[in-house]
């Protein structure tokens, strides 16, 4: 038996840079992607990540079993399958991988900070503090999103409403009225699903990042000044910046997605991952596991 889901808990299946899924017995498969690395959790709910360098240990995911997953620039988060608590690694110069003892619903990792919603659907951010991405504003969500090269972060409150906190240029925390099932940010934009299939968008729109094409979507994931939807029917429509060609989304029919500065990675409905870029990361090469 199918269902399309389109409210998600960011972290609770994985994050950030954002994700969305159609949900079978066998769909397990889940990916997110960083600066030139992405991380997965695979069938048997281990954690594989590969590209970029390792400098900072990004690539060196922790053992056991998890259900949630978020990348970061350099770093990466994930939720224990049976305690529910936080496992991050990789770059921690400003405490984004110092996890907090209690249990989490969700994990969204960003530019050298994580934010998760605990228990009681508050939420709780730690690392850089430049843009105030850590002060974490107050209420109860249910989904989050902070991009991995990004200086902003946004969620859905349990009511609908999306929130941005964080630096502000260009309007990108200015969200715009109305209710959402799920919101999505890049490096200068934000966008959300709304429950009608359509995606609204505000920020940074030098590209054409906030200018989504007409129809119906059922998921929704933010790049570098690129947007990309899932639509009704699987199939991706990514749009904005080709600089590093994360425009030129992979033909097929996909269920989940994740976007770094330099690559895009999404799962197929037959659990397939596909990765794509400008040829600058080696993330295109996807390990045989998740191919």
């Amino acid at each position: 038996m199918r269902r399309t889901l389109r409210v998600v808990a960011c972290g609770l299946l994985i994050g950030c840079a954002a994700l969305v899924f159609t949900q079978s017995a066998t769909a397990k498969v889940k990916v997110g992607t960083g600066t030139a690395h992405a991380c997965a959790i695979k069938q048997n709910d281990k954690l594989l990540c590969w590209g970029g360098s390792n400098s900072y240990g990004e690539l060196d995911a922790p053992s056991g079993e998890y259900k949630g997953l978020s990348v970061g620039d350099y770093h990466a988060c994930a939720i224990k399958k049976g305690n529910k608590k936080l496992k991050c690694w990789g770059y921690d110069d400003y405490g984004e991988t110092d996890e907090p003892g209690f249990k989490v619903k969700a994990v969204a990792a960003g530019y050298y900070v994580t934010c998760v919603i605990k228990m009681n659907d508050q939420l709780s951010c730690f690392g850089y503090d430049n843009y105030n991405v850590d002060d974490e504003p107050s209420g109860k969500f249910k989904q989050i999103d902070a991009y991995s090269y990004g200086e902003h972060a946004c969620g859905v409150k349990l009511n609908g409403k999306a929130l941005c906190w964080g630096d502000n240029d260009y309007g990108k925390g200015d969200e715009p009225g109305g209710k959402f099932v799920r919101v999505t940010t890049g490096a200068y934009h934000s966008c959300g699903l709304r429950a009608n299939g359509a995606i609204k968008c505000w920020g940074y729109d030098d590209y054409g990042e906030t200018d989504t094409p007409s129809g119906d979507y059922k998921g929704v994931f933010g790049a570098y000044y690129v947007t990309c939807g899932i639509r009704e029917s699987g199939t991706l429509n990514c749009y904005g910046y080709d600089g590093y060609d994360v425009d030129d989304e992979p033909s097929g029919k996909f269920r989940q997605g994740a976007a770094g500065e330099y690559a895009a990675c999404a799962v197929k409905v037959n659990d397939k991952v596909v990765c794509w870029d400008d040829g600058s990361t080696d993330l295109s090469d996807v390990p045989g596991a998740l191919s």
